[in-house]
C-alpha cells in the first residue's frame, strides 16, 4: 500500500492515509488481445463489454477519475 503518491501517475487519489494512483502500463496489446480472445471468445459477455474498449480506450480523461 502507498503511503505517498505515484510519482509517474496519471492521476492520484487519498483515501486516508493511503495513496491510489492511476499509473500507465507498458504491454503488448497484440500479445494481451490473443490471451483474451481466448479466454473470452467473441459473442461473451466479456468479449461484448471490455475488447472494444481494450482495441480503442474509452471516453474518459484521467480528470473524469478524481475523486
Amino acid at each position: 500500500l502507498a503511503t505517498t503518491p505515484h510519482t509517474e501517475a496519471l492521476v492520484n487519489a487519498r483515501c486516508g492515509e493511503l495513496w491510489a494512483s492511476l499509473v500507465p502500463l507498458d504491454f503488448d496489446l497484440t500479445d494481451w488481445l490473443t490471451s483474451f480472445d481466448r479466454w473470452w471468445p467473441s459473442g461473451t459477455a466479456a468479449a461484448i463489454s471490455y475488447r472494444d474498449r481494450l482495441v480503442n480506450g474509452t471516453s474518459l480523461a484521467p480528470s473524469d477519475l478524481l475523486i
